[in-house]
């Protein structure tokens, strides 16, 4: 319930309401196809922190109260998709010559233009199934298994990745009960098996004693230090260009330089592609790892500490400020 005034708030078919806490009728806060999910009042009741895709892509929205007012705070999904998209034009183009990279260009635009206007409407009808028997059944869990490898065949066969396939099909992918139910059935092959797989694979091509000259290591902290400034410099920079305070900003700059799964995705896609050697590689797998191990202890030293000593922790959740 809200702590201004008890409301209560619910995600029904994608869109966001407010309840009277005493009763009384339904307040809409978000349009149709917001796709909002676990929403959560802010301590003073005057705004709501929710999740939603309607863009394609999870992100955490704030909704003003009464529903006038929507701000999105996250775009890291964004950026995601605009990284496979410079990957896959750098994909199309280091090929056999100009034909193959028109194929593949034009390929990639066609097809990503068909999924993106038609794929949510043709996939539709599979959610409603979920929905109506209330999970997802064996075939319909197969049939998605093959729609998902049809669309990476679509995408490996005209020499972008098959990959970006996978990435098309699931942004057209029904919401809901449909994506509850696909992930309790797949998350935990791919978090207890094709997840370990892929680090142990990142790990074996990484050849840290190709790093074998002074020269080398000086690239190697010049590939670190180029990455922090662009990230956590960058980051920091556009808080305070936000108007966020500098300890804020460098809080939000530290959380933002950590490297996701994303980077070491591209980077073995690259070292297959040969468009990267194995000693660049491994730089890049180093930089990735400090990055984000230093994330925590960064954060920790220009914010998270003081944060717990002045109370700022406690004041935006109890909960949160006990447990850390």
């Amino acid at each position: 319930p809200s702590p201004a005034d008890g409301a209560l708030l619910i995600d029904l078919q994608g869109s966001l309401w407010s309840i009277p806490g005493k009763g009384g009728a339904a307040r809409r806060l978000t349009p149709d196809l917001f796709e909002a999910m676990h929403p959560s009042w802010s301590p003073d009741g005057r705004q709501v922190a929710v999740q939603s895709y309607a863009d394609g892509m999870w992100h955490v929205w704030i909704v003003s109260a009464d529903g006038k007012q929507r701000r999105q705070l996250t775009a890291g999904a964004f950026d995601d998709a605009a990284s496979w998209c410079v990957l896959a034009l750098v994909l199309a183009t280091f090929g056999a010559g100009p034909g193959v990279a028109v194929l593949a260009i034009g390929g990639a635009v066609l097809y990503t233009g068909f999924m993106l206007l038609f794929g949510r409407k043709l996939l539709a009808p599979l959610g409603r199934i979920v929905e109506a028997k209330g999970e997802m059944s064996t075939a319909m869990l197969a049939v998605t298994m093959m729609l998902f490898c049809a669309s990476a065949f679509v995408m490996d066969a005209i020499g972008i990745h098959a990959i970006f396939g996978g990435f098309l099909m699931g942004v057209c992918m029904p919401r809901g009960l449909f994506v509850e139910e696909l992930k309790k059935k797949v998350e935990p092959l791919a978090v207890v098996l094709l997840l370990p797989m892929f680090f142990t694979y990142s790990g074996l091509n990484t050849r840290m004693d190709m790093v074998n000259s002074v020269e080398l290591l000086l690239i190697a902290l010049g590939v670190l230090a180029v990455s922090v400034l662009a990230k956590f410099g960058a980051c920091w920079a556009a808080a305070r260009l936000a108007g966020e305070d500098n300890r804020t900003a460098l809080g939000i700059g530290a959380l933002m330089n950590s490297r996701g799964l994303m980077e070491l995705i591209i980077i073995n896609i690259g070292l297959q592609k040969g468009i990267i050697g194995p000693t660049l590689f491994s730089m890049l797998v180093l930089m990735a790892i400090v990055t984000t191990v230093m994330a925590t202890p960064l954060f920790e030293l220009v914010y998270g500490r003081k944060a717990r000593e002045s109370g700022e922790l406690e004041a935006l959740d109890p909960k949160l400020a006990a447990a850390a």
